[in-house]
Order: C-alpha cells, then sequence, then structure tokens
C-alpha cells in the first residue's frame, strides 16, 4: 500500500496540471450530483415525517388533464365510514389566517392547516405536549375552538413556554384555547410549507366566512386525503375497494362527483402526479449533473 501511495505521488508530481483538473473535475462532478440529490429528496423523495410513513398513502380525485385532486369534506366522510382497507383516512388543507397571541396583539399573517378529528391519532404524531384532538371536537361544526401549535412557531413565538397549553389565541378574530404542542420531527404535510398551528377542520365556516359549510358542500374539492393502509393490505386493493365506493357516491351524486376517478398513489407517486414541472425539472438536472 505504502509502495503504490508514493508512486501515485509520484505520478502526480511529474503532471501537477493534469493532477489538478482531474481532482476539480471529481469535485465538481461530486458537488453538483450531491446538490441535485439533495433537492430530488426535498421535493419529491423524502418520506413525510410521521410514524411508519411506508403505510400512508394519497388519495385523490383525478378529472381529466388533473391528476392528484382534492375531495370535498363530505365525499371524504364517507369514504372514511365505507373504508374496509384503511386503517384511518385523514383530510387536511393549508390556509393563510390571520393570528395574535392576545387580544390586544397585532395579528399577523400565518399559515394554518384545518384538519379532521383524527389527523394527529392516524398519522401516529404524538405532541409534545398537551393533546391532539378529540373526537367530538370534530363532529358539530363551529363548535370547537381548539388549537394545536406547530413546534417552531411555539418555539419561535412562545420561546418555548410550557404554559402555553390552556391559553387563548386569536385567528380571524376567534379565540382558540392551545390543547398541544407538535413534536419537532413533525413539520406538515407539505414540503414546502411549515404549518404555524392546526385546527379541526369543524371550524372551517367559521374561519373562513364561506356561505357554505365547508362540511356539507359536496361541490366544493378543498381537502386532501391521505390513508394508512391496514397491515397486510395492500395499495392495489385498497384502490380497487375505493373505485367501487366512488361508483356509489357518482350515483349517488351525479351533479357533483362525475368526471372524476378515484385513485390511492404512493407519496412518491403523488408528488409526481401534482408536480410533473418539478419532476421533469430534477430529472433534467440529475441528467446533466450524471453527464
Amino acid at each position: 500500500m505504502l509502495q503504490e501511495i508514493r508512486f501515485a505521488l509520484r505520478m502526480i508530481a511529474r503532471s501537477p496540471g493534469f493532477a489538478a483538473i482531474a481532482a476539480l473535475s471529481l469535485a465538481l462532478g461530486i458537488g453538483a450530483n450531491a446538490a441535485i440529490f439533495s433537492l430530488a429528496d426535498a421535493l419529491l423523495l423524502r418520506p413525510l415525517p410521521v410514524a411508519d410513513s411506508g403505510s400512508v398513502v394519497m388519495v385523490s380525485l383525478d378529472t381529466p388533464g388533473a391528476p392528484g385532486g382534492r375531495f370535498s369534506y363530505p365525499d371524504f366522510r364517507d369514504v372514511r365510514a365505507q373504508s374496509r382497507s384503511f386503517a384511518g383516512l385523514v383530510a387536511y388543507q393549508l390556509a393563510t389566517f390571520s393570528m395574535a397571541r392576545t387580544k390586544s396583539e397585532v395579528a399577523q399573517m400565518r399559515m394554518g392547516m384545518m384538519v379532521s378529528d383524527n389527523f394527529f391519532q392516524t398519522l401516529g404524531v404524538q405532541p409534545a405536549m398537551g393533546r391532539a384532538f378529540l373526537p367530538e371536537e370534530g363532529a358539530v361544526a363551529g363548535g370547537a375552538p381548539v388549537v394545536v401549535l406547530g413546534h417552531d412557531f411555539w418555539r419561535d413565538q412562545f420561546g418555548q413556554d410550557r404554559s402555553v397549553i390552556g391559553r387563548t389565541v386569536r385567528i380571524n378574530g376567534t379565540d382558540f384555547t392551545v390543547t398541544g404542542v407538535a413534536p419537532q420531527s413533525f413539520t406538515g404535510m407539505d414540503q414546502y410549507v411549515r404549518p404555524s398551528f392546526y385546527v379541526p377542520a369543524a371550524m372551517a365556516q367559521r374561519l373562513t366566512a364561506a356561505p357554505k359549510n365547508p362540511l356539507e358542500d359536496r361541490s366544493g374539492y378543498d381537502f386532501t386525503v391521505a390513508g394508512r393502509l391496514k397491515s397486510g393490505v395492500s395499495r392495489q386493493k385498497a384502490q380497487a375497494e375505493l373505485a367501487t365506493q366512488w361508483k356509489n357516491l357518482q350515483q349517488q351524486y351525479p351533479a357533483s362527483d362525475r368526471n372524476r376517478t378515484a385513485a390511492v398513489r404512493t407519496q412518491l407517486e403523488s408528488r409526481i402526479a401534482r408536480s410533473p414541472v418539478d419532476s421533469l425539472l430534477i430529472a433534467m438536472l440529475m441528467t446533466l449533473a450524471g453527464i
């Protein structure tokens, strides 16, 4: 080994220019590939920050030319009630809200997430403090002004104050009681946005002042749906069950549910379907970096 090292050093000394160019080429190639892979990982490959993320799939409604579409809350509720392939289905929607830590504080715009009452339990996300939502807090529209704070928001805006549980914050002019703080490992369901807080979807009409209650509006396709497969159930079996359920719903509600096809996709397939431009860009960049 030492003899080979000495020989290599003598060869480098004979052609220092060539050695420098070779080293630079390797550095550029490795650096470019590492940078592009980091981008691909962040946008496409990284799994959801939840327990046993491999069993979590995305459930969507496809329309012609637009895969990966959202559900209306009534359709989500019907599918969840009839499903036998999923240990649980959750619905969520990102939105912008005004939020103030106290009544006297000037409100600031924050990204929050409206979620079904079983959101944290189904995803296996245990709050770092306090509790998640209770089933009854998602049962009555507008009747559960409770909130779970995002960990980063709690750290930055409340200074990691552990007495925050039970305190009141104002969201879109409504007082919400803090019941919990999300764990640091849970950064949300979107690779681009980290929500500041999570509120029950039952509060949607009260927060948005929508003319129709989103929980009863079958024409409002605003909620993204994810599901955790039961142990031993394949994605193909869940897809077959969902197709049958959706066909029945289309017959019951043809005015709102026609021209849509229900699909079960892995997280990667769903990201590619929703953002084909990102996928194409990453593929092109990785090809160029490889070359």
